[in-house]
């Protein structure tokens, strides 16, 4: 996903749709920390996008912020 999507979604993505999370993985340790899962988005036209999804996270000042996100957009008939 392009760096202008997710610093200004609202004009790149429209209004309206859903998401699906599932398949939830997550690693916690003392100031760090990652969490994946999958998601199935669906448009306000019904149009689908399939996504693999990580985020890593920092515990900073006693408060966790993300420090990384990566985004895998994937076309399901190209998974096994």
């Amino acid at each position: 996903i392009p760096p202008q999507v997710m610093t200004d979604p609202s004009t790149k993505m429209g209004d309206g749709g859903s998401s699906v999370n599932s398949n939830y993985q997550m690693s916690i340790h003392e100031h760090s920390a990652w969490v994946s899962h999958d998601e199935v988005s669906t448009s306000k036209d019904g149009v689908k996008t399939y996504s693999h999804e990580i985020r890593l996270l920092e515990k900073i000042d006693g408060q966790w912020k993300l420090v990384g996100q990566s985004i895998h957009v994937y076309h399901p008939s190209n998974v096994e």
